[in-house]
């Protein structure tokens, strides 16, 4: 920061300010940096963070923008990919954001980026069953991949199904957040009631 603030002209320092404050959560300084720079190409990794920073900052058509003008020069990076389809479900299209997915996986094959934002897009679309499709596949792709077995475990609990998805938390103490286990067994619990026999 002192440096940046120092040096504002300079362009490499302004560049790994921008990914540094995305590094730290402050995203409307990472924002601000980026909109300061001067128009023209930027490295991917530059476009990466900043389009994650509109993201949680919860301004999708920007970091949409920002991820499409970052696929136009790299048409095969996951991460813009992913992000593009993220955004589109954020900014309210996930019907969209499904077709984008479907296309990316028919033409490149299944990756685990692009599955999760399917899933993902899927969740926001309200459809749980086809969520779960998507990070099973993800999961079968890669069995280790702690991201795809969260997903997989929320995606479950989300179609209705706590007490397996409690299960296959208990068969990955490390994946969940405690916040998320204990949403989980008040589901479970919720679901207990529902279906025990009333006198």
């Amino acid at each position: 920061e002192r440096l940046y603030g120092e040096h504002p002209a300079d362009v490499g320092l302004a560049r790994d300010y921008i990914v540094v404050m995305g590094w730290a959560g402050k995203d409307k300084e990472s924002v601000k940096a980026y909109r300061a720079l001067e128009a023209g190409r930027q490295p991917d990794y530059v476009i990466e963070s900043v389009a994650r920073s509109y993201r949680n900052l919860k301004n999708p058509k920007e970091a949409l923008a920002v991820y499409r003008e970052g696929l136009q020069r790299s048409p095969n990076n996951l991460v813009f990919v992913a992000g593009e389809i993220r955004s589109m479900a954020d900014a309210g299209d996930p019907g969209k954001a499904l077709v984008r997915a479907e296309d990316d996986l028919r033409k490149r094959g299944d990756r685990v980026e692009t599955l999760l934002a399917a899933a993902y897009a899927a969740k926001v679309k309200k459809s749980p069953v086809e969520s779960v499709r998507f990070c099973e596949r993800a999961v079968r792709l890669s069995p280790n991949d702690k991201t795809a077995k969260h997903d997989l475990i929320l995606a479950i609990a989300d179609m209705g199904s706590p007490q397996v998805a409690q299960n296959m938390a208990d068969a990955n103490p490390d994946v969940l957040s405690p916040a998320e286990y204990r949403r989980i067994e008040g589901d479970k619990a919720a679901a207990s009631v529902r279906w025990s026999p009333h006198e």
